[in-house]
This record gives structure tokens, C-alpha cells and sequence, in this order.
């Protein structure tokens, strides 16, 4: 998961950092029409694990559609609120949803455009975001046409202060703002190009996210894998693999587990180089707050034998097929 792992394919490095939007969309190859794993790409016989895993990412990308009425209602509001303070101001979508990711019922990841100077460097960035924060939360506790808001907290010490809003609709909403130390759009611009990639990468995460986020290993915040850790560590994985790897869904889960429980106890997981590491500068560790990568490993040994355990034989094609 940290480099290639054996194999008879070399893996493609993650692109250098930092990658502009531009350039992140550049490396993308065209959507395909039909992933491999889909049963519309042949009449393989499927995994039971494989037919599971698929079935899972199709309920959670229909509830998540489902979701996005009100989710789109709320960042609209937002934006009316923002607008008022700031003329100009605007609110982005970033994460998970906005790259089709997301777990049905996750937060909602917002970024302010424009509410401090841009380029705003360290410290001052920094204080600059914390009191656009502070000052929208007034806003949103006591202003007028603020019925939809629940709750708002405010989390402003944190390394990228954040703005926490639950509406009545159920919509939660992680509100930061665009400042030096905020890479959140840039990270959207990579994860698109990975999922465009790698087939596989999108059914994979949201399978993962399910599984962690059902033993409360999936919140960086509390030591667990963040989305965007899970993200890399899949797509370092699949690259690594490439033409080699089995088109399986349960095959390919399988895989990564051991990957990861083998580099996790060989202390190759010490260190994972986040792709949008600042250029000239020191690289980041996209695992540098997942302090409880011993229970993630353990979660996922776990899985290997309840997979195991629970092995059948091939789903055949439908009669036809």
C-alpha cells in the first residue's frame, strides 16, 4: 500500500504534488462505458462477496441521490447567508459527495470562496479563517431567515478551523474556509481523476467507508482512516496490481485487506507520501492522524477470516446471460 506490492505489474506512481485542477483532469482517461466489475461487462461467475459489494454501492449511490435535493437546499442557503456578509463569497462543495463517494447520511463538506484575501499566508490565513468562521455563526444563530438552522458550533481551534451546521432538514454541514493551508478542492480534482482511473476505486471505498465506519474506525479525527486515506491506500493498491488483479469485487477486497494487515505489521505503513505533498517541501503523511491504525489492521484481519469462513462458491451468470 506504501510501494508496490509483489506482483508481475510495476505500479504507476501517484502523480507528484501539488496537482492543479487542470492538470488532475488532464491524466484522467475517459469514463468507460461499462466497468469491468458490472454484470453488463461479460458473464463472469461472480463471487458471492463480489455480488454483495456491488449491491451495497448501489443502494448507498441511490440513497445518496435521494439525498441530494436537500443537500443542494441547504448549500443554497448557505450561500444567501455567506453572500450577505461577504459580496462575492461562495460555497463549494468538496469530499466525499462531491465526488460521489459519500455514505448515505455523511456530513457535507463546504469550503467559503473569497471570505478572506486569497493567498493568505500562515498565521495570518489562519486567524483570517477563524474570524470569517466566528462571524458567520453569529450570522446564522441570531439573523434573520435562519429557521432551517438546527445547531451551529463553531470549532475554530482546529489546524483547518471549521464551522459545524445541522439543519432541521438533517443536513449536516462541515463549513471551512479556502485559505494556504486548505487543499480540499485540489484533493476532489485527484480523487476524480483516481475514480476515472481505476474502475474498481468508487464500489471499493464505499464498501471500506461501510466496513470502518461500522466499527467507528472511519473518522480521522478519533485516529481512524479518513476518506481521502482510504481513497490512497485503494488506489495505491489497484495501481500496484493492474492488469494482473482479478476483475472480482470480492477478489480485489480480499487482496487489499491482506495488503494492508501484511504492510501494517512489516511497519510499512509508518509512512504513506499524500500525493498532494507541497512541492519542494517536506512530503506529508496521509496517515499521520490515524493513531488507531493498529485497530484498523485488526478490524481488518478480522474480515479475512470472517471472509474465509464464509467462502462460496462462484455466483453463475443468469441463464442467457
Amino acid at each position: 500500500l506504501k510501494a508496490v506490492p509483489p506482483g508481475p505489474v510495476p505500479a504507476a506512481p501517484l502523480p507528484a504534488a501539488p496537482l492543479t485542477p487542470a492538470v488532475a483532469l488532464a491524466r484522467s482517461p475517459p469514463p468507460r462505458a461499462s466497468a469491468p466489475w458490472s454484470p453488463s461487462a461479460g458473464a463472469l461467475p461472480w463471487s458471492a462477496l463480489h455480488c454483495e459489494a456491488v449491491e451495497l454501492f448501489r443502494r448507498n449511490q441511490a440513497a445518496c441521490a435521494q439525498q441530494q435535493g436537500r443537500v443542494t437546499a441547504v448549500l443554497q442557503r448557505l450561500q444567501a447567508a455567506a453572500a450577505a456578509r461577504w459580496p462575492g463569497c461562495a460555497v463549494s462543495l468538496y469530499g466525499s459527495r462531491a465526488v460521489g463517494l459519500a455514505l448515505e447520511g455523511s456530513d457535507v463538506d463546504a469550503v467559503l470562496l473569497k471570505a478572506v484575501p486569497p493567498g493568505s499566508p500562515g498565521p495570518r490565513g489562519e486567524a483570517l479563517a477563524r474570524a470569517a468562521l466566528a462571524a458567520l455563526a453569529q450570522d446564522l444563530e441570531g439573523g434573520p431567515d435562519t429557521e432551517w438552522v438546527s445547531s451551529v458550533h463553531p470549532v475554530l481551534s482546529a489546524r483547518i478551523p471549521v464551522l459545524k451546521v445541522r439543519t432541521q432538514q438533517g443536513v449536516a454541514v462541515d463549513l471551512t474556509v479556502a485559505s494556504g493551508a486548505h487543499s480540499g478542492l485540489v484533493a476532489c480534482q485527484l480523487v476524480r481523476s483516481l475514480v476515472a482511473e481505476l474502475p474498481s476505486l468508487a464500489p471499493l471505498t464505499i464498501v471500506l467507508k461501510k466496513f470502518l465506519q461500522a466499527r467507528a474506525l472511519n473518522d480521522s479525527f478519533n485516529g481512524g482512516l479518513s476518506s481521502y486515506a482510504t481513497v490512497t491506500l485503494l488506489a495505491n493498491y489497484l495501481r500496484a496490481r493492474g492488469a494482473a488483479m482479478s476483475a472480482d469485487l470480492g477478489d480485489q477486497l480480499s487482496g487489499f485487506l491482506a495488503a494492508l494487515v501484511t504492510d501494517y505489521e512489516a511497519r510499512r505503513l509508518d509512512f504513506v507520501m499524500d500525493p498532494l505533498s507541497p512541492a519542494g517541501g517536506p512530503p506529508e503523511n496521509v496517515l499521520h492522524s490515524a493513531y488507531r491504525l493498529s485497530a484498523v489492521a485488526a478490524a481488518c484481519k478480522e474480515a479475512l477470516a470472517a471472509i474465509a469462513s464464509h467462502a462460496q462458491p462462484p455466483v453463475p451468470p443468469p441463464a442467457g446471460a
